[in-house]
């Protein structure tokens, strides 16, 4: 006659919900978003590299400092703005000067240039998800569990 072994298990499951909520604290938090800042740095538009070394992370967010950081996100240019000429009278560039009131949507798109990040694009961060979600899913995993390693052993 086979042994049989009988077991019950009986799961808290609100003692468990709190361990898992443990796990997202700001320490966690910061790391996620450190992470989502690294995979997003090849999407960044760079000219000079001031908006990619600008990126911060936060535990609530991601930051990019700068006046134009908004503009190059949202892919669009806003105005008004003003030629800039060269000595010839050639227009190279726009400026928009600051203090001249609410700037609106043109509804032109930004040219990103591709030599120092051929990736660059706007809203980076969904064009890096649509790109590496798994890679960095599993870089949330990884956090998880090296989180859950510290807190719980």
């Amino acid at each position: 006659m086979d042994d049989i072994i009988h077991f019950d298990i009986t799961i808290d499951g609100n003692a468990l919900a709190r361990r898992v909520e443990n796990l997202i604290d700001d320490k966690t938090m910061l790391a996620i978003h450190q992470l989502l800042a690294k995979m997003c740095q090849p999407y960044v538009p760079m000219d000079t590299g001031l908006l990619v070394d600008s990126g911060q992370a936060f535990p609530e967010y991601v930051s990019y400092a700068g006046p134009y950081a908004h503009y190059m996100y949202m892919g669009e240019i806003y105005g008004p703005n003003y030629p800039k000429f060269d000595s010839q009278g050639n227009i190279i560039g726009w400026w928009s000067p600051p203090g001249q009131g609410t700037k609106y949507p043109t509804g032109r798109q930004f040219e990103y240039g591709a030599d120092k990040h051929p990736q660059a694009t706007h809203h980076w961060d969904q064009a890096m998800f649509i790109e590496h979600r798994d890679e960095f899913l599993q870089g949330v995993m990884n956090i998880l569990e090296r989180r859950a390693k510290e807190l719980y052993g």
